[in-house]
């Protein structure tokens, strides 16, 4: 503990889809032509370190960043304070249309 492991690994994504963005990476969204910016999966060995990776990146996405966050896996497992994260919430929140 205390080695800087998920820091670092939060400004690596950082890092990561600055430089994709630069470079005109991107995900198709659909049938509207519309590209979305890169996409990067992280995972982890145990649901506190996902949630200690997450937590770090949605804090680092209020100071400025430009990155939205999914957190997948059991609601049950996810801590309160993120839940609006997690893949079920934010699907709650968007139009049906849109779904």
């Amino acid at each position: 503990p205390g080695t800087g492991k998920t820091r670092t690994l939060m400004a690596f994504i950082e890092a990561a889809v600055a430089v994709a963005v630069a470079a005109g990476f991107g995900v198709s969204g659909g049938g509207g032509g519309k590209t979305r910016g890169p996409v990067v999966l992280a995972c982890a060995a145990s649901n506190v370190a996902v949630d200690n990776i997450v937590e770090g990146l949605v804090q680092r996405g209020k100071a400025g960043g430009r990155l939205k966050v999914v957190r997948l896996g059991s609601p049950a497992k996810v801590q309160p304070w993120l839940a609006a994260t997690t893949l079920g919430a934010q699907a709650a929140l968007t139009p049906p249309g849109k779904r």
